[in-house]
């Protein structure tokens, strides 16, 4: 049974790197919990932080803090070594499910092990916190310094929720300049993890709310077909059909050019040329 066991984890290990199948991927994760009893301790460890993590990714937070939970619990050396990263996904899945409570009391909490960073994580967290909360105006200047500060690989996750507090206050001048200066910096990174990818489509998805706003009809479709794929690529079902739904809304509405419609027509296609990578 440990030799199941093991094959069985090694097994997760390889298929999760497929990004086009998380949710099945993560459901040969939670089988393997069957056998827990059987992985060496570390094995164990390394699986439930994968899983926390896997969670996080497809959105299913309620099971990511479950995941964390379990592993903030344990005294084995495995799980003590990677606590500081738990408890940074443990903050966040807070923040997703609304709990903003614990999301703060976790975020002091990974404060407390990584004393001497101020990390750009912890700066986005606090103010995407006192944006829920309301406090607009210093919510704000966090993120201002959240740009002023960060490295370039981290301002499409600042950029996304500033746009989204901008749009709740209407705020669309600001929203364009946001887009103009940092589009191409955005661009310019790479993206080769789930969570960055999925991140990446939300910026694609927010320009395409931008120009649909704006009334540039094509631009929005376009930007809402590149979210569209992003999303497809990382099996965000949800999210990918919602960017087609916009599509369809946007398009009904108005008269599109050759090229968009084009580009429409070709969406599926991309799939059968790329196999579904980005």
């Amino acid at each position: 049974m440990t030799y199941l066991a093991r094959s069985l984890f090694q097994e997760y290990l390889i298929v999760r790197d497929d990004f086009s199948k998380l949710k099945d991927t993560y459901q040969a994760g939670r089988y393997v919990l069957k056998y827990k009893e059987q992985l060496p301790p570390a094995e164990y460890s390394k699986l439930l932080y994968s899983l926390a993590v896997h969670a996080h990714v497809i959105r299913e937070y309620e099971d990511s803090v479950n995941y964390c939970r379990t592993l903030l619990a344990s005294s084995e050396k495995e799980a003590l070594a990677v606590r500081s990263y738990v408890i940074d996904v443990l903050r966040s899945a807070h923040f997703y499910l609304g709990n903003y409570e614990l999301a703060e009391k976790y975020a002091e909490e990974y404060r407390r092990c990584v004393p001497s960073i101020e990390g750009d994580n912890d700066r986005l967290l606090t103010a995407m916190i006192n944006a829920k909360r309301g406090h607009i105006e210093l919510a704000t200047e966090q993120f201002e310094r959240c740009l002023q500060l960060c490295s370039n690989s981290f301002i499409v996750y600042i950029v996304n929720a500033y746009v989204s507090l901008c749009f709740e206050r209407d705020h669309i001048d600001k929203i364009k300049n946001l887009l103009l200066s940092y589009e191409v910096t955005i661009h310019d990174q790479t993206y080769t993890t789930p969570m960055r990818r999925g991140e990446l489509a939300k910026f694609y998805k927010t320009k395409g709310d931008y120009y649909s706003q704006t009334i540039d009809i094509d631009r929005a479709i376009s930007e809402y077909i590149e979210g569209a794929y992003a999303y497809a690529c990382i099996d965000d079902v949800d999210n990918e059909r919602e960017c087609l739904r916009l599509i369809y809304q946007v398009s009904k509405k108005n008269k599109l050019t050759a090229d968009v419609i084009d580009r429409i027509g070709d969406y599926y296609n991309r799939f059968t040329r790329t196999g579904g990578s980005s």
